[in-house]
């Protein structure tokens, strides 16, 4: 069926404005927006001599010739068959209708411009089996061109008979699409399973050429906890979209499901997506940090860090972060917990944090690496691995000065690691790199000049180096009368210095 092609952009009525054109008021008029639907209304069961207003403009209205069955509407994206007829007066013959032998019903996804609008704007409201009758201003319809194939004039109003038959439920569940969903058999349930919530599940793979690598059907559903990696990435986000006794086909690009190395048991050829047939049996609530002890909190959060940080070394960031968050989720309320847990749950705490640096680290984000280690720092100042984190992410984001000393401080406490060992020495070739051209005059402004983003994201580093070059300064600057700032090969620094020698750190807590 062919779409309008109108410049109109008409847009579903609110709640507020379909009880206003119920009421009988006269002042209806919606502005045009750009927009084509700002909502998905449901349940506008009439009487069936009213016309409902269902559209801004007054481009369709809607008359119920027969209820249809369930609670349920379709919603953007769902894959929709309907019948319809093509009247040009309402109580015409049609001049189209599906139903007659050389046609067949219609199927749409909604809301992706299939159809024509009516269609579009309609059928959200509409349960299964329903029928309607729909009266539409052509802007709606076929616009001013019309429609030769509907046998519909230029710029004229339609009626159209719709009734909806069936729909399935396809919608891409991460926004790239690489997860893709199409329900195959609707639940029976309206709750979905939710982070931490025990599955049982039956579920195939498929490669590309259609051939079933592994499947669970032949024995007992399999248990999964969504968020601790028991099965590909794209099953778990998935499995948050579907009801009890739903089955679904998903197809899952080769990161969501086994990597870009593959599976060479499975048989997953490196880089390749996957089909699942998955089917959820049932599922319950997993544990929730409200209704748990300090130390039932505590054990938890220590196998969530573990299973983090498995994801973590596996690459497998997305599924990694949500270990890490579970943790952070858990333990950043000091409700239920006693002082004996004080030193475990702060130390819990910094490894939550330095595992999103990590996360980030993987993803090569450098500005989340340093928040999080940041954040890390908080609970734990001494702890090598901050220190690495901030002069890794520093030197990556060209704060040279900055990096020298944070990875000095990591060498100090760990002086036999070969990695950090060599980040210092990365970033002391940097300098002396830089060094050299600032002396042959060749240095570029970029390099020698801090940037906006350096100076918020350095501002408040105030490990112990620091503060010994900071203590130095102060002195000069209480000799002088003046105010004075740490300056490392002639750069700005973020650390301030007043004349009575107090450091401000920025947003840091202190010691």
């Amino acid at each position: 069926m062919s779409k309008s092609s109108t410049s109109h952009a008409l847009r579903v009525l609110t709640d507020e404005e379909l009880l206003n054109v119920d009421s009988g008021l006269e002042d209806n008029e919606v502005p045009d927006s750009e927009d084509l639907y700002s909502m998905d209304p449901s349940d506008l069961d009439a009487p069936e001599t009213e016309w409902i207003v269902i559209c801004s403009e007054d481009a369709v209205k809607k008359k119920l010739l027969e209820n249809g069955g369930g609670w349920e509407t379709p919603r953007e994206g769902f894959s929709v068959t309907v019948h319809f007829a093509i009247r040009l007066e309402e109580n015409d013959s049609p001049v189209y209708d599906t139903r007659s032998e050389e046609e067949t019903p219609l199927t749409f996804r909604v809301g992706s411009a299939e159809a024509i609008p009516a269609l579009d704007i309609a059928v959200p409201t509409m349960k299964r089996g329903e029928r309607a009758l729909l009266r539409v201003e052509p802007v709606a319809a076929f616009g001013p061109q019309g429609s030769l194939r509907h046998a519909v004039p230029p710029a004229s109003p339609i009626f159209m008979d719709v009734t909806l038959l069936s729909w399935r439920e396809e919608l891409s569940v991460t926004k790239d699409d690489s997860v893709h969903k199409l329900t195959v058999k609707q639940g029976d349930s309206w709750d979905m399973p939710k982070a931490r919530f025990t599955c049982k599940l039956h579920y195939e793979a498929r490669v590309l050429s259609g051939k079933v690598v592994f499947s669970t059907r032949k024995g007992d559903p399999v248990e999964a906890v969504i968020g601790e990696g028991h099965i590909p990435l794209g099953l778990e986000l998935a499995l948050c979209t579907m009801k009890r006794d739903e089955r679904a086909t998903v197809k899952c690009s080769a990161h969501h499901a086994y990597g870009e190395e593959g599976n060479d048991v499975l048989g997953i050829p490196a880089g390749d997506p996957v089909v699942f047939d998955v089917e959820l049996v049932s599922f319950v609530e997993g544990p929730q940090p409200w209704n748990m002890s300090g130390n039932d909190k505590i054990s938890f959060a220590e196998k969530c860090l573990e299973n983090g940080k498995s994801q973590l070394e596996a690459g497998k960031f997305e599924a990694a972060s949500g270990r890490f968050g579970t943790v952070l989720e858990f333990l950043s309320d000091n409700a239920g917990f006693e002082s004996k847990h004080a030193e475990k749950r702060k130390a819990l705490l910094c490894e939550a944090h330095l595992g999103n640096a990590g996360v980030c680290r993987g993803q090569r984000d450098w500005s989340l690496v340093v928040k999080h280690s940041r954040l890390a720092r908080k609970f734990d100042r001494s702890n090598p691995r901050v220190s690495y984190n901030m002069g890794v992410a520093l030197m990556e984001l060209g704060e040279l000065d900055d990096a020298r000393m944070h990875l000095d401080r990591a060498v100090k406490l760990l002086p036999k690691d070969s990695d950090v060992v060599a980040a210092l020495a990365r970033v002391l070739a940097a300098i002396e790199e830089r060094d050299a051209k600032l002396v042959t005059g060749d240095a570029d402004a970029s390099e020698t000049d801090i940037t906006t983003e350096g100076s918020l994201l350095t501002q408040g580093s105030d490990d112990d180096a620091m503060e010994e070059e900071a203590a130095a300064a102060t002195s000069s600057a209480s000799a002088s009368g003046g105010s004075a700032r740490r300056s490392a090969s002639g750069r700005l620094s973020c650390t301030d210095l007043s004349v009575d020698g107090e450091m401000s750190i920025g947003d840091d807590e202190p010691e």
